[in-house]
């Protein structure tokens, strides 16, 4: 909701101006506007030492844009290094080596350079775990390390890695390496379970290792059975993390089955600097992302960073007086309030203690996904963007990414416009940008190799004239060219308290002023109302970057912006020196009111309002929640007198606010809260079987870690309706969440079909093996698990992908303490004509934090469910049901069943 509060007497230039202006847009692509301002003032300069050297000073952090890749799945620049002779090299497995290395990313500079971004962060090169025989992987990844201090063999050689250096450095680059110092690969386990009193109880050397043991001294003792190596105490020896939130397993369990170091020991602290300083003084590296952060204690930190022969004594021994030490500390806030950043900004210490110089922002990262995928209020992005200042000493030091190697890619679930929008938030707020390889190219899967016979890869990924490389790269442009978008102050100045719309802000440095304003919503347009901009009056705006907005922005005799925006819209502009377009005299738009004392009363849906526009028999649009495209049409009378009724826009008790606009003015009364007292029109609970979890048959067997696997056993739904909205309320065994997903649940994922009477849909259900019960179809699908929801339609959909996309976002919520899962879906925004007749099938499974559903087989394992085989239904529960024939519309009307499965 806008925050103004005073009534919008809008003074526009002449419509003629204004249509001129915006054609003037729609004919210019969002590359046109950044190429012409990326020779503006402002734009980064080259850093010293571009003549090949290995060290170079550190850079202004705050005007980088960094790449991130995996070496492994970037590009293949010597076929000779792949298989090494131990059959760990696969490029059609997703979990062995593909063949990319270090030549590789120095053949693609060129590329990097071309989408303009200024750092290079590689994932561990460092010599890995080839081999584990308990979960069948290797560690092509590099987050297995076996030797801090040599290349594996499958990325080069060290000479590779300083031509790498070299070219990066003399391209105006910088090298950042990923740092491993919480784990080394998995050569324990504690098989039986954990026994606090003696670790040597169930403890399980991983027998069949490559190599059989890690390499470097001192971390090759790894045998707790071996006095020797008991005594070097270079191990925790715990089992793995189950609970997030217990800080003695966060510092000292295991991460994911990867053995825990001891990092309070002073032999592995040793290690591990001389190891780091090594890269920096060796290599030329220029800052380290810290992978695990949240992992390892206080004290280390400080002292490999900022301790005797610490990561800053060997930069500042190189010439590096800002060396970038990035943290990886995933955790995130609770909507509308800073836990997350709390938690997250511990770990940069005091200026009297400091430790990591800064921390990668998952809360604005989950924010940007549960407004920009999830359709919750832009408030709550609102918020998340006032915290960083408050929490972040730099923030325009804190890396900022969408997607990167451990999440699902936004593409995964969302549209490309979800992705164009996050991707401009991005670029526009303070912190550095991180691009992860792939992103360029509108990847969907999370580890595809980018060459041709890697992973996924039939052919090579490096289009520089495709739609999204040259998107992404304009953005750059433009960043590159404006202060204020890298050092500038941010105020937010319009965002929704109640759903998706409006979100806008400004960056602002002492010599410049830019706004960025954006729709949330893909289905609906939105009104920006009166939004402040303390621009001096009738200010000519220049636009920097522009995506579906079809009119000018143009500033009212009070410096304030109202217009129309379309859904996914996106508008970036700057106040102009110069007038762009010749304004004619402005006529005086009419005024629009609400009746005195109607603001301080307590509003509710059904109350009427009244006011007035100066402008006889004017058109009017009725807006609830901002919700343009939804608003009813009306008129004023001969007088201006315009009445309207409150809707009710919620099931239950909830906030909202109306707006009268008239258009054709571009005038709007300020947004008048009211409370929706709801109205459901019909209701009734499913129940389900309890323990019929176990497939068709009742012969799948769980995961080994989870032998009940309850979050998958469905318990009973309750829907209720109000006509548009429809809520589905899904009872299960258990609601976990040991993996902190975004989503608050792991170890389930629900499959919703919604089958639409009359239409011919999918028989097929995508992933699962299986088809709609009584050779039903589906035409709507909705996948959630843990880390995504997802829309789609039956167009092209097949038994192993889901069909088109949709930019719809149903409301989810999770109840821990209830086991329930709620989901909220609008009849409008799905094109359904009337819930009567639409009948529902939801099944479960689970899925991985990639989103891909866990394979089954024979004999259940720590990644595979039992039971079956590659062929079975990934089917664990399911539950059906079909809305009533008639369902009778009228505000004091309420139909009740319940239907026993």
């Amino acid at each position: 909701m806008n925050s103004s509060s005073y009534v919008n007497t809008n003074v526009q230039a002449s419509r003629l101006a204004t249509v001129a202006f915006a054609a003037s847009i729609m004919l210019a692509a969002a590359v046109v506007f950044s190429t012409a301002v990326s020779s503006a003032e402002g734009t980064t300069s080259k850093p010293a030492g571009t003549d090949g050297a290995l060290h170079v000073p550190s850079p202004d952090w705050r005007d980088q844009i960094i790449y991130s890749l995996m070496i492994d799945r970037f590009n293949d620049g010597d076929p000779s290094r792949n298989d090494q002779g131990k059959n760990v090299y696969d490029p059609k497995h997703g979990g062995f080596f593909s063949g990319g290395d270090l030549k590789g990313i120095t053949n693609k500079v060129d590329y990097l350079k071309s989408l303009g971004v200024t750092a290079v962060w590689v994932s561990p090169p460092t010599a890995t775990q080839w081999w584990d025989p308990i979960t069948k992987y290797t560690g092509y990844h590099g987050y297995w390390p076996v030797d801090f201090m040599n290349i594996d063999k499958h990325f080069g050689s060290l000479e590779d890695y300083k031509t790498l250096s070299r070219t990066l450095h003399k391209n105006g680059m910088y090298l950042i390496q990923d740092a491993v110092v919480n784990q080394i690969g998995h050569y324990y386990n504690y098989a039986g379970g954990h026994h606090i009193e003696d670790n040597r109880i169930n403890f399980h050397l991983n027998k069949g290792a490559i190599p059989p043991a890690p390499t470097m001294p001192p971390f090759d003792k790894i045998n707790l059975l071996d006095p020797d190596h008991a005594a070097a105490d270079i191990y925790h020896w715990t089992p793995s993390i189950t609970d997030y939130s217990d800080p003695a397993q966060q510092y000292k369990h295991q991460l994911q089955l990867m053995n825990d170091i001891n990092t309070s020991n002073p032999a592995v602290r040793s290690a591990l600097k001389e190891s780091y300083g090594y890269w920096i003084k060796e290599v030329g590296v220029d800052g380290f992302r810290l992978d695990a952060a949240k992992h390892v204690e206080f004290d280390f930190w400080e002292d490999f960073l900022h301790g005797k022969g610490g990561v800053s004594e060997s930069a500042a021994v190189t010439g590096r007086q800002d060396f970038l030490t990035f943290g990886e500390i995933f955790d995130f806030s609770n909507p509308l309030q800073t836990n997350g950043e709390e938690r997250i900004s511990s770990f940069l210490g005091t200026p009297q203690r400091p430790l990591l110089k800064t921390v990668i922002n998952f809360p604005l990262y989950v924010e940007i996904r549960r407004v920009l995928l999830g359709g919750l209020p832009t408030a709550y992005l609102a918020h998340r963007l006032r915290a960083q200042a408050d929490y972040f000493p730099d923030p325009h030091i804190s890396p900022n990414f969408v997607d990167n190697h451990d999440v699902e890619r936004l593409l995964s679930s969302g549209t490309i416009e979800e992705y164009k929008q996050a991707y401009t938030l991005l670029l526009t707020v303070p912190g550095i940008p991180i691009i992860y390889q792939g992103t360029e190219q509108a990847f969907t899967e999370v580890r595809r190799a980018m060459f041709k016979g890697g992973y996924l890869a039939v052919s090579d990924a490096f289009d520089q004239t495709s739609d999204v490389f040259q998107f992404l790269k304009s953005l750059i442009e433009m960043r590159k060219a404006h202060a204020s978008l890298r050092h500038g102050k941010l105020t937010v100045v319009a965002e929704n308290n109640v759903g998706a719309g409006t979100i806008a802000f400004k960056r602002e440095t002492e010599d410049e002023v830019i706004f960025v304003i954006i729709n949330s919503s893909g289905l609906h347009a939105t009104l920006l109302n009166v939004m402040p901009t303390e621009l001096p009056a009738n200010t000519p705006l220049q636009v920097l970057h522009v995506r579906n907005v079809t009119s000018a922005p143009i500033l009212d005799s009070r410096g304030r912006l109202t217009m129309q925006l379309p859904p996914n819209a996106a508008l970036v502009f700057k106040a102009s020196p110069q007038p762009q377009t010749k304004m004619h005299a402005s006529p005086t738009a009419p005024t629009i009111s609400i009746e005195a004392g109607t603001r301080d009363r307590r509003l509710v849906s059904g109350d009427r309002v009244c006011g007035h526009i100066s402008e006889p028999n004017a058109a009017l649009k009725i807006i609830a929640n901002g919700e343009l495209s939804y608003a009813r049409q009306s008129t004023a009378d001969g007088d201006g007198k315009w009445c309207t009724d409150i809707p009710s826009t919620t099931l239950d008790q909830g906030d909202g606010f109306l707006e009268v606009y008239a258009p054709a003015h571009e005038v709007a009364t300020l947004p008048l809260p009211y409370i929706s007292k709801g109205n459901i029109l019909y209701r009734a609970e499913i129940s389900d079987q309890v323990g019929d979890h176990r497939g068709p048959k009742g012969t799948y067997t769980f995961l080994t870690d989870d032998p009940s696997h309850t979050a998958t056993d469905i318990h009973a739904v309750n829907v209720r309706t109000n006509g548009d909205l429809l809520e589905l309320v899904i009872k299960v065994g258990e609601i976990k969440n040991v993996w902190n997903y975004t989503n608050k649940f792991d170890h389930a994922a629900f499959a919703i079909f919604v089958d639409t009477p009359q239409v011919e849909g999918a028989l097929a259900l995508p992933g699962l093996n299986s088809v709609m019960p009584q050779r039903q179809t589906w035409e709507i699908s909705h996948r959630l698990f843990g880390m995504s929801s997802a829309v789609h339609t039956s167009d092209n959909a097949t038994a192993s992908q889901f069909g088109r996309s949709l930019d719809i976002k149903p409301n989810i919520s999770i109840e821990p303490e209830t086991k329930t899962i709620t989901i909220v879906y609008r009849r409008t925004a799905l094109g359904i004509k009337s819930w009567a007749g639409v009948k529902f099938y939801i099944a479960t499974w689970d899925a991985n934090e990639f989103g891909i559903y866990r394979p089954i087989g024979e004999v259940a394992s720590a990644g595979q469910f039992g039971g079956g085989n590659a062929n079975s239904p990934r089917i664990f529960d399911d539950i059906s049901f079909a809305m009533p024939q008639t369902l009778v519309l009228g505000p004091d009307t309420e139909n009740s069943e319940a239907i026993n499965q």
